[in-house]
């Protein structure tokens, strides 16, 4: 399905995709799902999927959708990883709410608005939350496969000194 209930996300990569070190960015990606707490993360042949959350508190970076997918694309000979998020539950609970307040109440032409209102804010809240998500992977990404080294703990001994 398209937008609202399907968004998806596009960062630029610092270098190419191989098959040298493809297996390193979706292990890598998988390791960062798993510090956001992502469930049920799958590695695929061109990518990584997750199906919701194991967090309960709203405040997990990856609460809030159904699933999500993560892949590597090469598109006009720049590497890309693209960021797929399904919020169909979302929308179907949104409308049972406004239906059940619809029935209920004596003005019934309110109920829908009263309910599209806070959740147009919770839909927003999530995809700019989400837009996030990508963009560290990405950096992060990035770094570890086209950039400089990983420092190493005596350098971030350094920084944390200088604070």
């Amino acid at each position: 399905m398209a937008f609202p209930f399907t968004v998806r996300y596009k960062r630029k990569l610092r270098g190419a995709i191989t098959p040298d070190n493809q297996t390193m960015a979706l292990q890598y990606i998988k390791t960062r799902l798993v510090e956001d707490l992502a469930d049920n993360i799958v590695i695929e042949e061109a990518g990584v999927s997750y199906k919701g959350s194991t967090s309960q508190w709203r405040h997990a970076p990856l609460a809030g959708v159904d699933s999500g997918r993560f892949s590597l694309a090469e598109i006009n000979d720049q590497w890309y990883l693209i960021y797929q998020i399904k919020m169909h539950r979302f929308f179907i609970m949104l409308g049972a709410m406004s239906a059940v307040m619809s029935i209920s109440s004596q003005e019934w032409r309110m109920a829908p608005l009263v309910l599209l209102c806070p959740g147009s804010v919770i839909w927003l809240f999530t995809i700019i939350g989400h837009e996030d998500v990508p963009s560290r992977i990405a950096i992060g990404l990035s770094n570890l496969l086209f950039g400089e080294e990983i420092k190493s703990e005596a350098d971030k001994e350094k920084l944390k000194s200088w604070f």
